[in-house]
């Protein structure tokens, strides 16, 4: 029985219709193993061969590596590992079992191809495994915790195919690989027991004669700002005794957009701490900082295939189009392969939004956000949601009363160190003339710091998040809420570690059932939604203009110099902090370019540079889709427009403002009010048609010609003068 194999996804059941295998298949080595290796048993025959064969999952290559051989937790597809699909693929093909294992050990040595389902050519490759000098690689069990050792015992081209046992099932024998005890084969005169031959012997002991190993340029892994996770799949792909790993810092991405100084701190800051910790891990980091001079990610990636040579670059999905694009190009351009790799940060796979996507006419959160729960389990009794209700979005809308916030506990500041000190010279020095200041600067930039705030949010604030999410207050810009985004959005933070962390706090009964139910929404459904849409529409989603929105960007955006109180509140707090939490986002700065018509595209550059926590694919469908409703109604059913009711009801910001919220038109109206009808009244054909607008296009009709007049010459009055 062989124990240890992996099989060729998509194996089909015409394998076993292969005639019988020529007789000369009768020689391929079995060996007998009489020592307890791996659990097995004294005295007990096995065979102890590998058949290390491409595999395909979904049509797309996966390379061997290390994962958890019962549950696979790296490259978990439809909820199952590589290894369990394996199983199911390998009973299919008749094999009566395989245990599916991958092995970090080896790489591309030759193309082959061998005929499957529906008598396609399915290509698949030859690998070999790497051996050190000694002619063992140390290859560690997750399982069973037994560390031992793998050896080329040759490789078989005589045949195209190999009967496995009497099973049935017909593979391609690429590498036949024994096993033995690292133990062992350190003391190969003085066996475990007196039987167990040396590797050496057992080499010797099969008829097909090994090769020499063929020498292999190290790899390079591509680092980027926003993938800082311990879990990155391009280190888990990598080895550190052999590969190296490329970070880049340049100016280029700090002036894509013209950055506020605290997001260029914050993504640098933590790619220097990052950097120091894979050092110390035994990683060779080649880390070109501001003062080198590259001009962008994709030279500096040039420039270290040139230098190093590598035969693939491996990275994980970046967090934007346009660098996934360059970095292709780069590699491209020297003919080295890039191998872009699952973030497993995800709950989702870009792939598995898609499969979800294609089955529906329309795309709506919360219809995602329920299979999300059930799927993943999270926060359900059995198969209900907790509470018996999937969403208490309607016990999340408190305001303050006229005493405002009281009892919260201030978030827990992360004093720079020297490392994070001298980024922020660097910013000062590289990029003064960069919006914002860095003043303030005490966002976590670490992983550890990171899981302190996650631990001070859900002790401190989680219990009063929920009631108060949406509400704002003059002078106090982070209230109850979370401050994690910008240490989720660069990865120094799991999504599952809030969530878990928020369940936990409930079943505890250390907060609310609406306020958990929020937050777990927010990262659950939201964020996972929102990554799934720009992943499915991108390029072509970034030009959506769909209201045709057209009027430049308003000076005050970038310095707050405006006479709307809680424009200039939002804007202000932004230059200080880089941050804004999700209502002043969408509600005051998004709302006004909603109602003024400002072109989308400048809007959503100025939201991508504004924030610490933007990354394109979290910042596009939120600014283009949620606030602005310029994405033909694929992120929002309805425009987020009101007028400065809503913003008088959840906030003080009205309070000594220059203009009067309770005014439509004349003297000292506020511009949210005659905005938001004007804009209604523009658009009158589009949203007369949307169910969800029936109650404002109503009040709209109900207004006489008059005062329609009087609304549109003031708003177009103050529209041509921003």
């Amino acid at each position: 029985m062989i124990q240890n194999a992996i099989v060729m996804a998509r194996m089909s059941l015409r394998m076993q219709e292969l005639q019988p295998a020529p007789p000369q298949m009768q020689n391929v080595p079995v060996i007998h193993d009489p020592n307890p290796i791996l659990g097995y048993g004294p005295n007990r025959p096995i065979q102890r061969i590998e058949l290390l064969l491409a595999i395909y999952l979904d049509g797309s290559l996966h390379e061997p590596r290390r994962v958890d051989h019962v549950r696979g937790a790296p490259g978990v597809q439809d909820g199952r590992s590589p290894g369990e699909r394996g199983h199911q693929l390998a009973r299919a093909a008749g094999v009566v079992q395989v245990d599916v294992g991958y092995q970090d050990v080896v790489h591309v040595l030759r193309g082959q191809a061998l005929e499957g389902q529906r008598g396609e050519q399915q290509r698949h490759r030859a690998r070999r495994a790497r051996v050190d000098e000694s002619g063992a690689t140390p290859v560690y069990d997750q399982v069973g915790g037994v560390h031992h050792g793998a050896d080329i015992l040759g490789i078989d081209r005589r045949y195209s195919v190999c009967k496995v046992g009497n099973c049935g099932a017909w593979l391609h024998p690429i590498l036949l690989i024994g096993h033995h005890d690292s133990a062992v084969w350190q003391r190969t005169s003085e066996p475990r027991t007196g039987t167990n031959p040396t590797l050496r012997r057992r080499r010797a002991d099969c008829d097909i004669a090994p090769e020499q190993p063929m020498t292999r340029h190290p790899e390079i892994v591509m680092l980027l700002g926003d993938q800082l996770s311990d879990t990155n799949p391009a280190l888990a792909a990598a080895d550190p005794s052999r590969d190296r790993i490329l970070m880049v810092e340049t100016r280029a991405e700090a002036r894509h957009v013209p950055s506020h100084k605290q997001r260029i701190a914050m993504f640098l800051a933590g790619m220097r701490h990052r950097a120091e910790r894979l050092r110390e891990a035994g990683w060779t980091v080649d880390y070109l900082d501001l003062d080198q001079g590259c001009p962008s990610l994709a030279d500096g990636l040039r420039d270290a295939i040139d230098r190093h040579r590598p035969h693939r670059v491996l990275v994980a999905e970046p967090g934007e189009w346009r660098v996934e694009q360059a970095l292709k190009a780069a590699c491209g351009d020297r003919d080295v392969e890039l191998r872009i790799l699952d973030d497993p940060h995800f709950y989702l796979k870009r792939s598995e939004f898609a499969s979800w996507a294609s089955t529906r006419k329309t795309l709506v959160m919360e219809h995602f956000y329920r299979a999300m729960r059930k799927r993943f389990d999270v926060f359900m009794n059995g198969t209900k949601p907790v509470g018996d209700r999937w969403n208490f979005d309607a016990e999340n809308r408190g305001s303050f009363g006229r005493e405002g916030p009281v009892h919260l506990t201030p978030a827990r500041r992360f004093e720079p160190d020297a490392v994070t000190l001298k980024v922020l010279e660097d910013v000062e020095r590289h990029f003064p003339d960069h919006p914002g200041t860095l003043d303030s600067f005490a966002w976590p930039v670490t992983a550890e710091q990171a899981r302190h705030a996650l631990e001070d949010f859900v002790d401190n604030r989680l219990p009063r998040f929920g009631e108060f999410q949406d509400a704002m207050w003059t002078g106090e810009p982070f209230l109850a809420h979370s401050l994690l985004s910008a240490a989720l959005n660069l990865k120094l933070l799991d999504p599952r570690a809030c969530v878990e962390a928020a369940e936990q706090a409930w079943s505890e009964d250390r907060a609310p059932l609406a306020a958990v139910e929020g937050f777990i929404r927010q990262i659950l459904g939201w964020r996972e939604f929102i990554r799934g849409v720009y992943w499915l529409l991108m390029p072509d989603y970034a030009r959506r203009n769909s209201l045709k929105a057209n009027r430049p960007l308003p000076s005050f955006f970038w310095n707050a110099d405006t006479g709307m109180r809680c424009m200039a509140e939002a804007i202000g707090q932004t230059l200080e902090h880089g941050y804004a939490h999700h209502i002043q986002r969408l509600m005051i700065t998004g709302n006004f370019a909603l109602l003024a018509g400002i072109d989308p595209a400048e809007v959503c550059a100025w939201y991508l540079a504004i924030y610490v926590d933007a990354v394109e694919w979290v910042e596009l469908p939120n600014t283009l889709g949620m606030a602005l409703h310029a994405d033909d109604a694929v992120v929002g059913t309805k425009p987020y427009a009101a007028s400065a009711n809503y913003i008088r009801r959840m906030s003080n910001y009205c309070d000594g403002c220059r203009y009067r919220s309770d005014r439509r038109t004349g003297e000292g109206a506020c511009p949210f009010n005659f905005l938001y009808w004007d804009f209604l009244a523009r658009h009158r054909d589009v949203f007369g048609r949307n169910r969800r607008m029936t109650f404002p296009m109503r009040n709209l009709d109900r207004m006489d010609d008059e005062e329609m007049a009087r609304i549109r010459a003031q708003a177009a009055d103050f529209l041509d003068n921003l």
